[in-house]
């Protein structure tokens, strides 16, 4: 089998500048930018950013982000309130979900939802 080193998924950003500024904000690392795309990191996870917007893809995208510890997310995100410096992003508090992760909610300005989620202990 040929061995595969790592996959991305592109995020479609309706306001390319707003949302680079929002997931930086949320304490990604912008690792390099084009006119058209970039590059975010957060530990060893990577997605590109792409400027690009189609209202039902960014409606149904979900990425999930598997974190050691969601209250530490979860008070980063009560500290820099990305919904009420970004239009229409939203954020959902921690929960136990049925499937075994404890899960809080992101939403980007562009309508991607982020599961920021971990395994229950």
């Amino acid at each position: 089998m040929v061995a595969a080193i790592e996959l991305k998924a592109f995020v479609p950003a309706k306001d390319f500048a707003m949302s680079k500024a929002f997931y930086a904000d949320l304490g990604f690392t912008e690792n390099w930018s084009t006119e058209d795309l970039a590059e975010f990191q957060c530990g060893q996870s990577k997605f590109l950013l792409q400027n690009f917007y189609e209202q039902k893809l960014a409606e149904n995208l979900m990425m999930q982000l598997m974190v050691t510890d969601c209250d530490e997310w979860w008070a980063r995100i009560e500290k820099s309130k990305p919904t009420e410096s970004f239009s229409n992003a939203k954020a959902k508090a921690p929960e136990v979900q049925p499937w075994g992760q404890r899960v809080l909610y992101v939403w980007d300005p562009s309508g991607v939802l982020w599961h920021i989620a971990e395994p229950i202990k």
